[in-house]
């Protein structure tokens, strides 16, 4: 039988694991991790789905084609800044940074920003 003192540091490794990789459990057993990109968007689609909202393609994300979406909840104002960020940066050659949620499966951008030099 195994001692508490080993089912302690058991716990303590998998949680020290969970908190330094960034990973964090939630409900229903789904793994969601924080992520970052910055970039200059010049090779990225902008993609406005009529009524689904903007997706943008070949960022590098590790989603399907390396796409990002913003959130349901974004308001209308919230996506013709993300839409005139982008363009103005593919125009500029400006890099642009987006933190976004990947949780294996989809990819959703939580805050997004013009870098300065």
């Amino acid at each position: 039988m195994r001692s508490v003192k080993f089912l302690k540091r058991l716990i303590y490794s998998v949680t020290a694991f969970l908190f330094l990789t960034g990973t964090v459990a939630t409900s229903g057993a789904m793994a969601q991790t924080q992520m970052q990109i910055e970039a200059v968007p010049t090779g990225w689609l902008l993609q406005d789905y009529v009524g689904a909202g903007v997706w943008v393609y070949f960022t590098g994300s590790p989603c399907t084609s390396g796409n990002l979406s913003l959130p349901t909840t974004a308001t209308s104002d919230e996506v013709n800044r993300f839409f005139s960020l982008i363009m103005s940066a593919k125009i500029s050659g400006q890099a642009v940074g987006v933190y976004y949620t990947y949780n294996g499966n989809t990819c959703v951008i939580n805050s997004f920003y013009l870098k300065t030099s």
